[in-house]
């Protein structure tokens, strides 16, 4: 298993930002949790789930 560690700089994230905003690149989302269900979403990223994001929606 290969370990890869980078910076985040706000310069790089706004890059991201255009990008998607252009639709040069996509994020794939595969599930949505609420932030009350953040122990299952966990949990499954814990599992190697598979394609796709997991994202926790806060209200």
């Amino acid at each position: 298993m290969v370990n890869f560690s980078a910076s985040t700089t706000s310069e790089l994230l706004q890059t991201f930002v255009q990008l998607i905003d252009q639709g040069q690149i996509k994020a794939v989302v595969d599930v949505v949790f609420p932030l009350s269900e953040a122990a299952q979403a966990h949990t499954l990223s814990q599992s190697r789930h598979g394609r796709g994001r997991i994202v926790l929606h806060i209200d």
